[in-house]
């Protein structure tokens, strides 16, 4: 945990002095989503925020990180098995590139990258899924230019995410080979 608040108070810090020395071409956006899982992968609620560098009209990169509110995980515990929600910090390098349709409206096409953390897991004794590992999540979506860059957006994507599988014998914990936990994912935003 410590090593996430040093980890949040850097990004700040950068982004603070990232607005300071870049000006105008400093962008950041917020966004709220749900990636539907498939078949045997979990669902989850995205909250993430994405701070970078806008070239110009038409192509975007930054650095993101969220949280990620995963539900219907099963685990178990002294022989019993359940579902519980795990929660997953998602860290990623994005890159967006925007072709205008009309005056306002921009087709947008992005992909991100990174890694995502899985911050429940193994340390409650039980096995389970740990919901970290490897994220990318290609999107294509609209973006509504409202005022001087500021952009209300919405995407849809395929979120492909790896998950690691502790499984519990009597006296040890192994982890198993890693999976994946695909979805269909919605974003709506807001871009500053």
């Amino acid at each position: 945990m410590k090593k996430f608040l040093l980890l949040a108070a850097f990004v700040t810090i950068a982004a603070t002095t990232a607005t300071a020395q870049i000006g105008d071409k400093y962008q950041w956006e917020i966004d709220l989503g749900y990636t539907i899982g498939f078949k045997d992968t979990y669902g989850r609620i995205n909250m993430r925020t994405v701070h970078g560098f806008r070239f110009n009209d038409y192509f975007f990169a930054g650095a993101g990180t969220g949280l990620d509110i995963y539900h219907g995980v099963p685990y178990t515990k002294s022989g019993t098995a359940g579902t519980r929600g795990q929660l997953a910090i998602p860290l990623y390098l994005n890159a967006k590139g925007y072709i205008p349709v009309a005056e306002q409206l921009k087709l947008m096409v992005g992909m991100d990258f990174g890694y995502s953390i899985g911050i429940v897991g193994k340390k409650d004794n039980s096995a389970g899924s740990t919901l970290g590992g490897i994220l990318v999540m290609p999107e294509v979506g609209i973006g509504y230019e409202f005022y001087s860059g500021k952009m209300l957006t919405f995407g849809i994507g395929y979120s492909i995410n790896s998950i690691k599988a502790y499984v519990k014998t009597d006296k040890t914990t192994t982890l198993s080979p890693r999976d994946s936990n695909n979805g269909f994912s919605m974003r709506f935003g807001f871009v500053f």
